[in-house]
């Protein structure tokens, strides 16, 4: 199992839910990792389809966003 396009990070996503390509699934219109409760992922890691700076900035910003949802639900 490896993480798209870094496989040093492999630490992190052995649990990891991935598609084919080695992509991290996520939920729909979400950065939620599929499966797993309070992991999301963002940028490279499971956007097989942009794979650039602006958009990997752009998403981890929207994990950090779901991740607050997250936490605020959650307790």
């Amino acid at each position: 199992m490896h993480v798209v396009p870094h496989p040093h990070h492999t630490y992190m996503v052995t649990a990891v839910v991935q598609d084919k390509d080695g992509y991290v699934v996520v939920e729909p219109y979400s950065t939620r990792v599929k499966g797993m409760r309070g992991v999301f992922a963002a940028g490279d890691i499971a956007d097989k389809v942009y794979r650039q700076a602006v958009t990997s900035a752009g998403t981890g910003a929207a994990a950090a966003l779901d991740a607050e949802r997250w936490l605020s639900e959650a307790h």
